[in-house]
């Protein structure tokens, strides 16, 4: 049986299809995913074996595994090393964007810091490479395995793929596969089969590990783009003309809006109206990726009745009950009178949401958020600033506060050069480092950096960034930029950058990116031809309160 592959009379390709077969954790379907995507960048090519690095397909095997078990939070199984040795590459890195926008940049961004991190921990890639390359090709040598020992057979592997007689997948050496040229073209000829069937085979793997968990197939692979909400938005909108209603979470009456999923959009991966609620931006973006505290339930409940039947009001019946459709469906509710009936709708919603969320919270989604951007401004407005102090606690006992625009625009090396509004007493304030003169306060306004940088925080910056600017927030500048929040040529944003060796400087920028931590906020892209007009003025070290 080949599950439908295409036939190829030089070509074992019954063998083939039984590659992934009884398989018990994820090494195998990560390893041959990482080949299948490999070959496929080769292309078109003359040589009779094309060599890929075992390195370079541990890398790719992790990137595989982001997706479905960071970004997804799905489970690999309890003992898989994989979700094992992500988890270790997360708490050495510190990351913090696991739920943010997904690009190729990012993806790019990714893929070179999992490599660096795994040439310094050697160890764990050495682990995952202990077995899955040479017991892939099982299915091919069966007979010549039966009964032989597992510490002899990744050594007979090797020598039963040197054989004459035979096409092998690949062959080794000490630290690479040699793909057959006609094993290479049969996948490069085939690819989008063999992909869906061996997706297939990963999904129906992830599925058997995760059977609560809704929408497995969409969560195997990043998506760079989501689907536009403008029917829910444009839906929102009606309601809002008609009907007043308040943020669930801030309390704030809504004018502008963000429409907020309930249940994260990372866990449900659809835009139903009965899980989306408009609420406002800061709110939105502070909750992120989490569950909300279960005390705003009611509140949520109640505006989806009130826009239910503001809705029933407004809109012909055929156009309602289409719009409604969902919620008959997915809310289990018998018929259209039922979403007029408020205590058939709460139970409906509760019955839906409760499950998903205890599934959701046991999988790894922070539950139990709250709002907190009014608390943060009450100890934001605690901040004792003060005009005149002696030169003697000048970097000692206060830091500077400037404008951003001053602070950001007028430095010379490391040291600002005009004289500043105001000095805060640190020892008032959470900072417990030690003063410097590279070091100064400014307000940052806007959503863009939330939930790291509440709207109207004081941050403390440090002029100059040294070793590494990847993954850190930075206040940067770049010729003709206007930022959306700031609303002057300077920016505070997340650092990543693409390299490309050059054999006169070493590295060169291919491309710069700066990303919001709010995923509703576009990262700022600067490709190498403009990187001359492009500088990073300081960094953040921390909110202050």
């Amino acid at each position: 049986m080949n599950n439908n592959l295409p036939i190829n009379t030089h070509l074992d390709i019954s063998s083939f299809s039984r590659i992934l077969s009884n398989t018990s954790t994820s090494y195998k379907f990560l390893f041959f995913l990482s080949l299948i995507r490999k070959i496929k960048e080769i292309g078109v090519s003359d040589l009779a074996e094309s060599e890929i690095k075992l390195f370079d397909l541990v890398v790719e095997m992790l990137l595989v595994a982001w997706f479905p078990h960071r970004y997804f939070k799905l489970s690999f199984g309890v003992q898989d090393q994989c979700a094992k040795i992500l988890g270790y590459f997360v708490s050495s890195q510190n990351r913090i964007f696991e739920s943010g926008p997904i690009t190729n940049t990012s993806l790019g961004q990714l893929r070179m810091e999992l490599s660096e991190w795994l040439l310094e921990n050697k160890n764990y890639a050495n682990h995952l490479l202990q077995y899955v390359p040479y017991r892939l090709l099982s299915p091919f040598y069966t007979n010549e395995l039966n009964g032989l020992p597992e510490s002899r057979k990744n050594k007979k592997i090797i020598q039963l793929t040197e054989r004459t007689e035979s096409i092998p997948f690949y062959k080794f050496t000490t630290d690479s596969i040699l793909v057959d040229a006609r094993w290479r073209e049969y996948i490069q000829k085939n690819i989008s089969i063999i992909e869906g069937w061996v997706n297939w085979q990963w999904c129906e793997y992830l599925q058997n590990r995760n059977p609560s968990i809704p929408a497995v197939p969409k969560k195997i692979l990043p998506i760079l783009t989501r689907i536009a909400m403008t029917k829910e938005i444009n839906y929102w909108k009606d309601i809002l003309e008609h009907q007043e209603l308040k943020c669930i979470y801030s309390k704030e009456k809504l004018n502008d809006f963000a429409l907020d999923h309930f249940l994260p959009w990372t866990f449900v991966t659809h835009n139903q109206l009965w899980n989306l609620i408009p609420v406002t931006a800061s709110a939105n973006s502070s909750k992120s990726n989490n569950l909300p505290s279960l005390s705003y339930l009611d509140d949520f409940i109640e505006e989806q009745f009130v826009a239910i039947q503001t809705a029933k009001e407004i809109y012909p019946e055929k156009k309602w009950k289409k719009i409604m459709q969902p919620y008959i469906a997915d809310l289990h509710i018998s018929d259209y009178d039922g979403l007029s009936n408020q205590t058939v709708l709460e139970n409906a919603f509760r019955n839906t949401i409760m499950p998903l969320y205890e599934i959701a919270d046991t999988n790894g989604f922070s539950a139990g958020w709250t709002y907190q951007e009014r608390e943060n401004n009450n100890k934001v407005e605690k901040l004792r600033f003060i005009s005149d102090i002696e030169d003697e606690n000048k970097y000692n006992l206060y830091l500077p506060f400037y404008p951003i625009e001053v602070a950001a625009g007028n430095f010379a090396g490391s040291e600002l050069v005009e004289e500043p509004s105001s000095w805060l007493d640190i020892s008032e304030s959470n900072y417990h480092g030690v003063a410097s003169q590279d070091l100064f306060i400014t307000q940052i306004t806007g959503h863009s950096m939330e939930p790291t940088i509440p709207d109207g925080s004081y941050c403390l910056f440090k002029h100059g960034v040294s070793g590494s600017r990847t993954n850190r927030i930075v206040l940067a500048k770049k010729d003709g930029l206007v930022d959306p929040d700031l609303g002057i040529a300077f920016t505070v944003k997340r650092y990543f950058s693409e390299k490309i060796q050059d054999p006169d400087t070493d590295w060169l920028h291919s491309k710069i990116e700066l990303r919001p931590d709010n995923p509703d906020y576009d990262v700022i892209s600067i490709e190498s031809d403009e990187v001359d007009g492009f500088s990073v003025v300081a960094e953040f070290i921390e909110v202050l309160s």
